[in-house]
């Protein structure tokens, strides 16, 4: 299915669907039932029992089709993205210091992520902070608290303290060989 703006939807088999006939709930592929609903049409023949069993079943799916976080199964693994995850990977076995993997909304940065910490090695420890809206000092505990760094309550208030402990976390990993990767996902918001 292509957008074609406010007009209409030109469906796979290029015939013009209205946004009214689209808002019925038609299915793109068929006409419209009499009734105004693909929904009762498919009720109707007995296919489903809730929304998410009329997904499932009317198209023969073995799982719901939508979730709220991306799913590292279904990344399409483009040159780009292999690109993307292979350089993340030499980062953190090579000691890269930083990386920086940026891309357009939607061009799968986040599924790439989830990708790299199902493949994370073992000689790393992670950090991935997911909100980056918050003040320096939250971050800083948030950090700490992902890396099981233990912060007094006295430590929590000042970001000094919340670095020192930080900084003898990151020593105590480099003297036993491991490494330590934080992962900002929506950096752009610190």
């Amino acid at each position: 299915v292509r957008a074609t703006g406010s007009a209409g939807i030109t469906d796979r088999h290029d015939r013009r669907r209205s946004p009214a006939t689209l808002r019925r709930g038609a299915h793109p592929a068929r006409e419209p039932d009499p009734k105004g609903s693909a929904l009762s049409a498919v009720a109707a023949r007995g296919l489903v029992s809730s929304a998410t069993g009329m997904y499932t079943s009317y198209f023969g799916l073995g799982e719901k089709p939508f979730s709220i976080t991306p799913d590292p199964r279904y990344l399409y693994m483009s040159g780009r993205h292999a690109e993307a995850l292979a350089h993340l990977l030499y980062g953190i076995n090579e000691s890269g210091g930083f990386v920086q993997l940026t891309g357009e909304v939607g061009t799968g940065k986040t599924t790439v992520v989830r990708t790299l910490l199902s493949r994370m090695p073992a000689h790393a420890d992670v950090a991935l902070i997911l909100n980056p809206r918050v003040t320096p000092t939250e971050f800083l505990q948030s950090i700490c608290e992902e890396l099981g760094v233990p912060i007094s309550e006295v430590e929590r208030r000042s970001l000094k303290r919340l670095v020192d402990a930080l900084n003898r976390r990151l020593l105590s990993a480099h003297a036993a060989g491991r490494r330590v990767v934080l992962i900002v996902d929506e950096a752009q918001n610190l």
